[in-house]
């Protein structure tokens, strides 16, 4: 049976990709902080969800190119390609609604989006039979990180009783959310592909995002409606910056295509 390595798979992301491949894989997890243990030679695929978003700069760099050294060095002894879960801060906030493509330059603004596209850079020129990044939009679930700004004001409106401060700047962003479990399926089928084709026929970066356009500020609201705050956030009165992921070519290399709605409030549910 075809043996994957999920290194993170005690994240909220690695969790969900590891539960969604053990229909498909036989699976093994590492958690990042794990991650330099001896390399299996077993191995079919290495997925990469490790590192961290929060935290130090430091840290989080540290986290993240940790991560990335133990996917090499587990693919190199088992000479398997790389799946890397990117993200699209790696592209940076544009000031228009354009949903940007793979070729689009990148422009990370954050010391996570720093550390991001040098983790990437590494896996990309390391690898030994091929590497693919799946670089994600916001991916949601209501058991989103605490850490997070979603996550904090979650845990407010259903414990606390008085709102969240969020500046303005932050409620206007708006992004092309995804599903936890939407993404932890394209995960599988751009999995799927590398395992059966050669890695020089598939793209080396693939995006993922939902279809819809959401801002920030409907997203925080969609969480008070189910709480018995009776306050919700003031929308902006025009949109501050996006970040937003074409994802045309995801869905042709692998037939996938979202089926939750994130307008809809699916990620709540």
């Amino acid at each position: 049976m075809t043996r994957i390595l999920i290194i993170g798979h005690q994240g909220l992301v690695g969790r969900a990709i590891h539960m969604a491949a053990l229909a498909s894989f036989q699976v093994e997890g590492v958690a990042s902080a794990d991650a330099g243990r001896p390399a299996r030679a077993d191995l079919d695929l290495v997925v990469n969800a490790g590192g961290r978003i929060w935290g130090d700069a430091e840290d989080v760099e540290n986290a993240l190119m940790s991560s990335a050294e133990a996917a090499i060095h587990n693919a190199r002894r088992s000479q398997c390609p790389i799946l890397h879960i990117g993200s699209s801060v790696e592209y940076g906030a544009r000031t228009r609604p354009t949903f940007l493509d793979e070729e689009a330059a990148l422009w990370p603004q954050t010391a996570y989006a720093k550390a991001k596209v040098r983790s990437w850079n590494r896996i990309a020129s390391k690898a030994p039979r091929g590497a693919v990044s799946l670089r994600s939009g916001l991916i949601l679930s209501r058991s989103v990180s605490q850490h997070s700004l979603l996550g904090k004001i979650r845990d407010m409106a259903f414990e606390e009783d008085q709102v969240y401060p969020v500046p303005a700047s932050v409620l206007a962003m708006e992004r092309n959310p995804i599903h936890l479990a939407d993404f932890s399926f394209a995960v599988l089928g751009v999995a799927k592909r590398l395992l059966t084709s050669s890695t020089n026929t598939i793209p080396s970066v693939l995006n993922c995002g939902g279809d819809e356009a959401v801002s920030v500020c409907d997203l925080a609201n969609q969480i008070l409606s189910m709480s018995p705050l009776p306050y919700g956030y003031p929308k902006p009165w025009r949109p501050g910056h996006y970040e937003l992921v074409a994802t045309n070519r995801l869905k042709t290399c692998t037939s996938w295509k979202p089926m939750h709605s994130i307008r809809n409030g699916d990620w709540l549910r």
